[in-house]
C-alpha cells in the first residue's frame, strides 16, 4: 500500500531526476527559468524521505506561481551533516514577514517535521533539512 503512494517520478530514478523533472515542468507550463544545482553526492535518505522533499519542492514551486511573480527559480541540494538540505530560491516579490502560513506552508512543515527534518523560510527562499 505504502509503495502505492509513492510518487511516479520517484520510482523511475532518483531525488535530484524527480525535481530536475519538476523543474522542467514548471518551465515548459509557465516561462519561469527553473534549474537545479547538486553540490556534492546526496546521501540515501529513504523513500518516506524523498517523497517529503520532492512534494516540498512541488508545493514551493505551487506558491511560486501563485504568489511570486518570479522568473527564476533555483532548486539545490546540499548534503549537511544530518542528511540533506533542499532550498528554494525565487527573483519574485518576497514574501510579506505578516503574512500567515497557509495549509500549504503548514502541511510542508508538518511533512518535513515527520521525518525528523526542520524547515525554515525568509522573504527570499525557503529550506528543509531532513534527518
Amino acid at each position: 500500500m505504502v509503495a502505492e503512494l509513492t510518487p511516479t517520478a520517484l520510482h523511475n530514478g532518483s531525488l535530484p531526476a524527480a525535481i530536475q523533472r519538476q523543474c522542467d515542468r514548471l518551465s515548459a507550463e509557465s516561462g519561469i527559468a527553473a534549474t537545479i544545482r547538486v553540490d556534492g553526492d546526496p546521501p540515501p535518505l529513504g523513500m518516506a524521505t524523498d517523497v517529503v522533499l520532492l512534494r516540498a519542492a512541488q508545493e514551493a514551486f505551487t506558491n511560486i506561481l501563485k504568489h511570486s511573480e518570479a522568473s527564476a527559480v533555483t532548486v539545490t541540494l546540499s548534503p549537511v551533516d544530518c542528511g540533506i538540505r533542499l532550498s528554494v530560491a525565487d527573483n519574485g516579490i518576497g514574501r510579506a514577514d505578516e503574512h500567515n502560513e497557509g495549509f500549504g506552508l503548514r502541511g510542508m512543515r508538518a511533512r518535513v517535521m515527520q521525518v525528523g527534518g526542520r524547515m525554515s523560510m525568509t522573504g527570499s527562499a525557503w529550506g528543509a533539512a531532513s534527518a
